[in-house]
């Protein structure tokens, strides 16, 4: 039987590999898929300008892989209260977006946001990420990329756990290139768990 989507293994997973290896390790699996994390240390020059593309485009094409890209999802927060935070979050992710377009990856996952201080209302936190994503999903547009918001586990930092949330955010924000990718392990151990209420939109490659 042949499956509708490819599947693929993120780099997080090789963190202390080098890319090649990390990549040919994927490929000898048989794997077709290799999600470049921005944050890494082998990505992140090129996520700053400080290198460019050639290596990646050569060990696509040497293991006859495809990639998608993970927005940094370390140390940035797109519905900071901090706009300055905010700001520079945004910053790394349409950089996101440039990357994935110049390596032919169809689409960027990203994080988004979290709480910082039980100080500050969760719907601020929650206005500032579709603020943050309208923006994300107009650089978006320019260059053909999809856009999925990861689903988060169940801790008090994360309001991306319930699937009225998901919906309210991911519909706040008039674009069909904007969806939701599906993390099934967080879904596993987030509430609520129950199928009858998960109706995410997935991104199937």
């Amino acid at each position: 039987m042949t499956l509708p989507w490819n599947f693929g293994v993120a780099q997080a997973v090789f963190w202390r590999f080098g890319l090649e290896e990390a990549i040919k390790t994927v490929t000898d699996f048989n794997f077709k898929v290799f999600e470049l994390w921005c944050d890494h240390p082998l990505v992140y020059p090129i996520l700053e300008g400080k290198a460019g593309y050639k290596i990646l485009l050569t060990l696509r094409e040497k293991y006859g892989i495809s990639y998608t890209v993970h927005a940094p999802p370390h140390d940035v927060n797109i519905a900071s209260i901090n706009e300055g935070i905010r700001r520079e979050s945004l910053r790394q992710i349409l950089r996101s977006i440039e990357i994935a377009y110049n390596v032919d990856s169809p689409i960027v996952t990203l994080h988004p946001g979290r709480l910082t201080t039980g100080k500050v209302p969760r719907e601020v936190y929650i206005r500032n990420a579709i603020d943050s994503l309208n923006e994300i999903a107009d650089y978006a547009e320019r260059y053909g990329v999809k856009v999925g918001v990861e689903n988060m586990e169940c801790n008090p930092q994360q309001f991306l756990v319930d699937p009225t949330i998901v919906r309210e955010v991911v519909e706040s924000v008039n674009s069909k290139l904007l969806g939701v990718t599906l993390d099934l392990s967080l879904i596993h151990i987030s509430e609520p768990t129950r199928p009858l209420y998960i109706s995410y939109a997935v991104f199937c490659l």
